[in-house]
């Protein structure tokens, strides 16, 4: 299996900051979990971080496009960060 899944599309940190700002200093070992482009944006996490939530069954309905994504996804910690990236996995690179 990959080490790590690239997203179809960048996410850039921005629009995560207001919620979890992932370039704070006490957030340097989340950072480590991330493929961060030099703009800011995600485009990528390893597989390990990601990987309890993509045998979560709610996950899998909404990749799978059986359940609606969420409208507003709060992000209170890294699990939540974590649980709102396995959405971006591409379906082809873990079912």
């Amino acid at each position: 299996m990959e080490e790590e899944f690239y997203f179809d599309g960048a996410i850039h940190a921005n629009r995560l900051k207001r919620e979890f700002d992932i370039f704070a200093e006490e957030n340097a070992h989340v950072l480590e979990n991330l493929l961060v482009t030099v703009d800011g944006s995600i485009c990528g996490v390893k597989t390990d971080a990601v990987m309890p939530h993509l045998k979560d069954p709610e996950i899998r309905k909404i990749r799978l496009g059986v359940a609606p994504m969420p409208k507003t996804i709060k992000i209170e910690n890294e699990d939540d960060l974590y649980k709102l990236l396995a959405l971006y996995v591409p379906l082809d690179s873990y079912y």
